[in-house]
């Protein structure tokens, strides 16, 4: 019993599938299959086709249900949703960029108030925005106190503590500009405006997307497993023998989905097509031009920034 075998398949693999079920049938095996592909019911013994839904009762009039391709719903609109994927990283690597005129404290803290003051249009709550920057503060804070503790200056004194101030104002405005930016864009917009924009190579934009969706399904997996395991009796949730039991459970269960991600995307033609479409146009906006704009400031504000400060 087969449910669309046959769908996204290209040439060769569709031939393959076709033979494999006609092999079977001729060995006495019953093949029973949902489809709605005419090259496949060609085959079969029998056929029995289904009525698909009323339009009326859809509310879709007379011309069936929309099947228009959209960009991704968002939950809540933000400024940042303007932007093409393409300036949004030119924001990220601009902003790293400059963060390498940081010669001071006070340069660094200068340098840090544009980004303090546009991360509000990046971040759709302030969960999310806390949870994509708790990483990169917990970084400036161990910098600043390694720097302190084993820098040029003497151990843990003003002078060591300026110091790591210094290198952690640098590292937050190396890293955090591009976090924020990135950190709002949908995973499958970015695929298309590399691919249809910057005509990078199609298997490998695909691949990039299909990694940082599932990079994003990490979270809603690790749940799974540790609530699995607690049902087991296995330990409390913060357990070191839980902690790494759903550890290596995670890892084994990421290498398997992208083994299995991997064969399924050859399978629809990856591994040898030249050429392929995008689902939605990747335009360049009115918008954009701020969006530039903004990212030479941001490349640009810490060297001010340092000759202000003297």
């Amino acid at each position: 019993m087969l449910d669309e075998p046959t769908v996204g398949l290209d040439t060769a693999r569709h031939t393959a599938v076709v033979e494999l079920l006609d092999a079977a049938r001729a060995e006495g095996c019953a093949v029973v299959a949902a489809t709605h592909d005419p090259a496949l019911i060609a085959h079969s013994d029998l056929e029995h086709r289904l009525s698909g839904p009323d339009p009326e009762e859809h509310g879709a009039g007379t011309n069936g249900p929309d099947r228009t391709i959209g960009p991704v719903p968002r939950t809540r609109a933000i400024p940042a949703d303007a932007l093409n994927p393409l300036v949004l990283s030119l924001i990220g690597i601009l902003a790293a960029i400059g963060s390498f005129a940081v010669q001071s404290w006070q340069g660094g803290l200068l340098a840090l108030l544009p980004i303090a003051l546009l991360a509000p249009l990046a971040v759709r709550s302030v969960r999310g925005g806390l949870l994509r920057l708790t990483p990169i503060l917990l970084s400036a804070a161990g910098l600043a106190w390694t720097t302190a503790l084993l820098g040029d200056a003497p151990s843990l004194s003003g002078e060591a503590w300026l110091l790591g101030a210094k290198e952690a104002a640098r590292i937050t405005v190396f890293v955090a500009p591009g976090v924020l930016a990135l950190g709002s864009v949908d995973p499958t917009a970015l695929g298309d405006a590399l691919g249809g924009r910057l005509r990078m190579p199609a298997r490998v934009v695909a691949a990039s997307v299909a990694g940082l969706i599932r990079t994003g399904h990490l979270g809603r997996q690790w749940e799974i497993i540790t609530h699995a395991r607690m049902l087991r009796g296995l330990g409390s949730r913060t357990s070191p023998r839980m902690l790494a039991g759903a550890t290596l459970a995670l890892l084994i269960d990421a290498l398997r989905g992208a083994q299995q991600q991997a064969l399924a995307m050859d399978s629809r033609g990856f591994a040898t097509a030249i050429t392929r479409t995008w689902a939605l146009p990747s335009p360049l906006r009115r918008a954009d031009l701020l969006g530039v704009a903004i990212a030479l400031g941001l490349a640009v504000w810490p060297w001010l920034a340092e000759k202000l400060v003297g």
